[in-house]
């Protein structure tokens, strides 16, 4: 497909090349390497065992770090080689318990905060980045902890034991740090009962704090009689924050937006976006996002990205524009969809041709079944092949309606709709409005896994295998906070999405004249 558009190749017969029509012969692909047989994961008997593994490979370690559970027993540990230690540069690897002994891994989800016997009967507890910060804050026999694997996982642990506490979140001093407070932020507003959360700055405090500096780094700055008095500091800034603004709940930064990289996109499609976006008076993501998946649709499941071996990715794209009511979704969409419409109309006709061929020959069929049947002879004549409509664009949103379409469609097509809340509200039309039915099956297509439907009324067993569907729409604000709840974070769900939500434009702009499709459609 990209080479197709690369080649200046008009943009709507690179679809119809890409959707397995009319396509000229291709020259046979090499045999695949075979695969490397993945070695099974090492399960040790004792947590030293898996140790001793790593130090044997890396060295001594400098620090470990040890997890438990509620009931104080061990169930991971994290290990860290320091630079003049491993010869490497700083090395951490985590050790986990599993039900059959211990292996060199990250710990199951939702993994346990650290110190997490420590924090039952504290009233206030500081949050804090990496294990060596959170060992710092015992020193002033502060209730401290923070979550494992890294900056990047706050969502992976369970916060639960934080519900109802007065939480500090102590930020390091730079980007990332930041990032990592909103995280955390983000997952204590979801406990029940809601905990207060209040954000100390360190740098705030002692200016001279390093870029990236922790509660670690403040420790090896100070002499003992500094580090006495931060103590104090600390519990008096903690009582304070939250006396200045008793009702007042942090909320985690939001980052400014960013224009979406047109230039990452092959021409003409960049130039499609661009030209198109000041054409209607619109964001550039309104057009690219649903772009972007009606190209990833075109290639369906002719290509994998292999990530390494044994790792393999279909190109499947769901894209979410969010936007109020005015914002120019609607037209936007319309106009990346249209190429890809046209192609789904020339497939309609063709299957009216074909369809028309057929009952010419079912009529002949019945006439001739007939007259075998009063004098039977040999075999009956074979009946015709009743055609089936090729598709690549769909817009119903039930699994029943797709299951069909994906049987005689293997390579997939792409749900286009203006709106996606009825696709959010598809997903529990089974249980009675608890969720869980029908998004168990659309996480399934996102892989390309194997589907079997077996409803007990109205519908036979179906089966598809390997093929995946394409989303594209826009969403409202509202529509989506409703549709992303606890439990759609939790399966995945919100992951899988691409989604882009840009500012509103002031009215009254003045639009370009031209028309893109008019003059790129032939080429974008």
């Amino acid at each position: 497909m990209c080479g197709a558009l690369a080649r200046g190749q008009p943009l709507k017969d690179a679809l119809r090349e890409a959707s397995g029509r009319d396509d000229p012969p291709k020259k046979k692909a090499p045999a695949a390497r075979p695969r490397r047989q993945t070695k099974p994961q090492a399960v040790y008997p004792t947590p030293d065992e898996a140790i001793a593994v790593l130090e044997k490979k890396h060295g001594q370690t400098t620090a470990r770090w040890t997890y438990h559970d509620t009931a104080g027993e061990s169930v991971g540990f994290v290990l860290r080689w320091d630079p003049q230690a491993s010869g490497q540069g700083k090395i951490i690897r985590p050790v986990s318990h599993n039900g059959d002994g211990w292996m060199i891994g990250g710990m199951p989800q939702p993994r346990p905060l650290y110190r997490l016997p420590d924090l039952a009967d504290a009233e206030q507890i500081f949050v804090v980045e990496g294990e060596k910060a959170a060992e710092a804050g015992r020193i002033w026999n502060l209730a401290t902890t923070t979550s494992p694997h890294g900056s990047k996982s706050a969502a992976k642990a369970d916060w639960s034991p934080l519900a109802g506490k007065r939480v500090v979140i102590l930020p390091d001093n730079d980007a990332a740090g930041e990032r990592y407070a909103a995280d955390v932020a983000a997952q204590l507003s979801r406990q029940t009962p809601r905990p207060e959360v209040r954000v100390i700055r360190l740098a705030e405090l002692w200016p001279h704090l390093p870029k990236a500096g922790d509660l670690a780094d403040l420790v090896e700055l100070k002499d003992d009689d500094e580090v006495a008095d931060m103590g104090n500091v600390f519990k008096t800034k903690a009582t304070s924050v939250f006396m200045e603004n008793p009702d007042l709940p942090v909320e985690p930064p939001v980052e400014a937006y960013q224009t979406f990289p047109i230039d990452a996109m092959p021409e003409p499609a960049a130039a499609f976006v661009r030209e198109g976006s000041e054409a209607i008076g619109c964001d550039p993501a309104y057009i690219a996002l649903p772009l972007l998946t009606v190209l990833a649709s075109a290639i369906g499941n002719t290509r994998r990205l292999r990530i390494k071996n044994g790792w393999e990715e279909l190109p499947i794209l769901w894209a979410a524009v969010v936007g109020e009511s005015g914002t120019m979704k609607t037209p936007a969409f319309r106009l990346a969809q249209k190429p890809l419409r046209e192609v789904q109309a020339e497939m309609f006709k063709r299957y009216g041709k074909d369809k028309a061929a057929f009952e010419a020959e079912k009529l002949k069929h019945d006439n001739t079944l007939r007259h075998w049947k009063r004098a039977p002879e040999g075999e009956p004549p074979e009946s015709p092949a009743e055609p089936t409509p090729a598709r690549c664009l769909v817009a119903d949103t039930t699994i029943e309606a797709l299951v069909p379409i994906l049987k005689d469609n293997p390579r997939g097509v792409l749900l286009a709709v203006d709106e996606l809340a009825g696709w959010f509200k598809s997903f529990d039309r089974y249980s009675g409005g608890s969720g869980g039915a029908d998004v168990a099956y659309w996480l399934s297509l996102f892989n390309a896994e194997p589907l079997i439907i077996d409803r007990k009324t109205g519908m036979r067993v179906t089966h598809v295998e390997g093929t995946g569907v394409w989303v594209c729409g826009g969403v409202q604000p509202g529509v989506l906070k409703q549709a992303l709840g606890v439990q759609n974070l939790e399966n995945g769900l919100a992951s899988r999405l691409l989604v882009a939500m840009p500012p509103r434009r002031p009215s009254g702009g003045q639009r370009q004249k031209s028309n893109p499709l008019r003059r790129h459609g032939p080429h974008c």
